[in-house]
């Protein structure tokens, strides 16, 4: 059997529904040691490289005469899986992609970009990719506690952008029965998730 929805003209009708699966394994938090996401312009980097794309080796950023420079940014730099100590290249200041300076100035680096599917946006900023699954891993990390409604909206972003790519890999009942309708399972639910 699958869902039933209840028509306008007052009968019970099965639903097309395609079979929900869990998120793809692709879905999951990208390894910020070995990648930076484009959405993020790979300020979220944290990996060791320490040379530029024309092959200087970086200085640390804890130089004397960069901590001098008026825009060094290391206040807001200085925190877990920083780089003040090293001369690893980051994103502190959202520049095109990550950099470090260099004994002549600065360069950028050539950090491999992350799967731009399983990267997400900051917390409150939109989805603008062609797929469900920033805006699940939206939902699993930047909703506060138990906010439901929050879990919902993102829930139902990510199964309406994965409908639109012919696929199901988001729209998993459970999950967002769970988020929408208060954890309880009817398949009237999860037909109205489907028409909305």
């Amino acid at each position: 059997e699958s869902a039933m929805c209840f028509t306008k003209n007052g009968n019970w009708e099965y639903c097309n529904v395609a079979t929900c699966r869990r998120p793809k394994p692709w879905c999951t938090k990208p390894n910020n040691e070995e990648c930076g996401c484009e959405v993020l312009k790979q300020s979220d980097y944290r990996g060791n490289l320490s040379v530029t794309e024309d092959n200087e080796t970086c200085v640390s950023w804890g130089a004397g005469w960069v901590e001098d420079y008026p825009d060094a940014g290391l206040a807001e730099f200085d925190s877990p899986g920083n780089a003040v100590a090293n001369n690893y290249c980051r994103n502190y200041d959202f520049e095109d992609i990550a950099w470090c300076w260099t004994e002549d100035g600065y360069g950028f680096c050539d950090v491999p970009m992350c799967d731009s599917r399983a990267c997400m946006p900051e917390c409150g900023n939109p989805n603008l990719s062609n797929n469900g699954c920033p805006s699940f891993r939206q939902a699993e990390e930047c909703c506060p506690g138990d906010d439901a409604s929050c879990k919902c909206t993102l829930y139902k972003e990510a199964c309406g952008i994965s409908l639109k790519n012919s696929s199901s890999d988001f729209c998993d009942d459970s999950v967002i029965a769970a988020a929408c309708y208060e954890g309880s399972y009817d398949p009237n639910h999860v037909c109205s998730v489907y028409e909305e």
